[in-house]
């Protein structure tokens, strides 16, 4: 998915192919579910992130999937300047969307999995689609990013808004806004894959806890808690599963440990 145009932005699909968001592409299947993997700040195409879990839904699920590469924006040292393309980036998602799912549907049979400023990037589609009169089936929030943004990915921006926070109060927003928000390890830095004060890592944590949920759904049983010291002390009883197999009935604050 190579940069061609700065006011294009280009996706990629599993054969490597990139194309322009207006183009009409013949690899979608409008019965399936289509995935969308929308990378973060720092990060492009090629990243771990996409290909990480692009990789692991080709080889697990029978579904659509499109890595949206937006590094010609994102990969700036300039965080704001990242911030301000996110709309423009959003656009053009929702171009493609428009133009290859072939449904005149309300409701759009598209899961957006996107990290950091992706999730926000994610959320300006939802609210893009909503302003509409139509909605997205699910957006999955993967630590997002929380300094400098003004509408935030919350559960008004699809049918089913879950949220996996692994540095809140830091670089992702304390507060629930989703339907479901899950909080491994209480949700602070530093997660136990992680090492030192500094949040990168933790920031990381968050995708790659759900790249293990795409291959295992069952892999990370939550508690719904109003505290991480309740479910320490074993005062929730309600459980469900975080990541690619979240039950998307389910509504609240999530707590669990990941090393059990």
């Amino acid at each position: 998915m190579t940069q061609t145009q700065a006011d294009v932005e280009n996706l990629e699909n599993p054969t490597g192919k990139s194309f322009s968001s207006s183009e009409k592409v013949d690899f979608i299947d409008p019965n399936k579910m289509t995935k969308v993997i929308v990378h973060g700040w720092r990060n492009d195409h090629n990243s771990e992130m996409p290909q990480n879990l692009m990789k692991a839904y080709l080889e697990n699920h029978d579904v659509n999937i499109v890595i949206v590469g937006w590094g010609y924006y994102s990969s700036t040292l300039n965080y704001l300047y990242a911030v301000k393309a996110k709309s423009l980036v959003a656009r053009r998602i929702a171009e493609f969307i428009l133009t290859n799912l072939h449904t005149d549907q309300v409701e759009l049979n598209v899961h957006f999995i996107g990290h950091s400023l992706g999730a926000q990037v994610s959320a300006d589609v939802g609210y893009l689609f909503r302003a509409n009169g139509r909605h997205v089936y699910r957006i999955t929030g993967l630590d997002p990013a929380h300094p400098f943004i003004n509408r935030g990915l919350n559960y008004d921006h699809a049918f089913f808004v879950d949220i996996i926070r692994t540095t809140a109060g830091t670089l992702s927003a304390w507060a629930p806004s989703g339907h479901a928000d899950f909080y491994p390890n209480g949700g602070k830095i530093p997660q136990p894959c992680c090492t030192g004060i500094l949040p990168m890592c933790s920031h990381s944590a968050a995708w790659k806890y759900y790249l293990d949920t795409i291959t295992n759904q069952t892999r990370y049983r939550a508690h719904k808690c109003n505290s991480y010291q309740s479910y320490i002390f074993g005062y929730c009883t309600i459980k469900t599963y975080m990541g690619e197999g979240a039950n998307v009935e389910i509504r609240g604050t999530f707590y669990l440990d990941t090393e059990v």
